[in-house]
């Protein structure tokens, strides 16, 4: 038997010279936790008041390039802004995938400013060196342009507390 061991871990038989251990008594049962109830306005309040904890996730950032959030002008904006965030969303999820193989931290919050515009840049780019038409110049410019008004639209609509 381990000479440390005060019983015998197969029989439980005490070793000889042992003393015994120490009667620890059983913790007193606690009181079930009150159950908090709020309502749906409450908990929407709640969730908007609350500071957001860390760095938002790639889904969250692709869902606010993307969807609509501010009623009809957002959503025909949306639509017409489409080509533009969706090389967007794979420029910056390109970037994201580099930088986490490198194991470095990930700044979406910073990305998102900068990336429509570098990403329509990069767009531009393509477009001189493949020597495209006129039109695709004028949609490029209209997807831009439509994700910029849908962007002012956003920063100067009354954000909802409640959702």
């Amino acid at each position: 038997m381990f000479h440390l061991a005060q019983t015998c871990p197969h029989c439980g038989v005490p070793r000889p010279g042992a003393k015994p251990a120490p009667v620890v008594a059983a913790p007193e049962p606690k009181a079930p936790p009150k159950k908090l109830e709020l309502t749906a306005e409450e908990a929407r309040a709640l969730l908007a008041a609350s500071a957001p904890s860390g760095e938002p996730r790639m889904r969250d950032v692709v869902a606010n390039l993307v969807l609509p959030r501010v009623g009809w002008p957002d959503l025909l904006l949306s639509l017409i802004a489409l080509p533009v965030t969706t090389l967007t969303v794979a420029v910056l999820g390109y970037g994201v995938l580099q930088t986490m193989r490198k194991k470095l931290p990930v700044n979406l919050r910073a990305a998102l400013w900068l990336a429509v515009p570098t990403s329509a840049a990069f767009a531009a780019v393509l477009l001189w060196q493949n020597d495209a038409p006129l039109g695709a110049w004028v949609a490029l410019g209209l997807s831009l342009g439509a994700w910029l008004s849908r962007d002012l639209l956003r920063a100067f609509a009354r954000p909802d507390p409640l959702g």
